[in-house]
């Protein structure tokens, strides 16, 4: 469960401003992952993993904790 503690709109608004696009583009992921990752922190900079995607993991400017998965082809 998440508490925004009063900044609910900004946080969604935030959200769907970050994530409104095609998960299936490296691009777009990478932009998520950097957007995200904006004022917050990267806790795992996006790479190539052991199981051949590309992923990375970062708590945003709320303390969200979010992961990027971008899946090998």
């Amino acid at each position: 469960m998440f508490f925004f503690d009063g900044t609910t709109r900004e946080a969604f608004t935030f959200y769907h401003e970050v994530l409104g696009g095609d998960a299936t583009d490296i691009e777009t992921a990478r932009g998520w992952f950097e957007a995200l990752a904006k004022d917050g922190r990267v806790v795992l900079p996006m790479g190539k993993q052991q199981w051949g995607d590309v992923y990375g993991q970062a708590e945003d400017k709320f303390g969200i904790f979010r992961s990027v998965n971008i899946p090998s082809t």
